[in-house]
């Protein structure tokens, strides 16, 4: 036996009714992030800013937009060429004098 199926095929396999549940039941609301409440959105802005409290105003805004584009990129840890992009689109580039 298949380990998907649908409710009607599990009634009929297993003689069994369907439970009766209205499809508006699993709506999803659209206005609240499934992935990030907004509490929890504010208190990791919190936490992230208080990591970089000591930090120079300059090292303060690199972390930030790393911080930022994790957040975008739904990406835990950066690799070096995701790094230098951030650091790019910062507007740093390499003077060759």
């Amino acid at each position: 036996m298949s380990t998907l199926a649908h409710f009607s095929s599990i009634a009929t396999t297993h003689g069994a009714n369907p439970p009766s549940v209205s499809p508006n039941a699993f709506r999803i609301d659209a206005t609240v992030s499934p992935h990030l409440s907004r509490a929890t959105a504010k208190n990791n802005a919190s936490v992230a800013d208080a990591a970089h409290r000591d930090l120079t105003p300059d090292a303060r805004e690199l972390a930030q937009e790393i911080d930022r584009y994790k957040f975008r990129h739904r990406r835990r840890f950066i690799n070096y060429e995701e790094i230098l992009s951030v650091v790019k689109s910062l507007g740093y580039r390499k003077d060759f004098a």
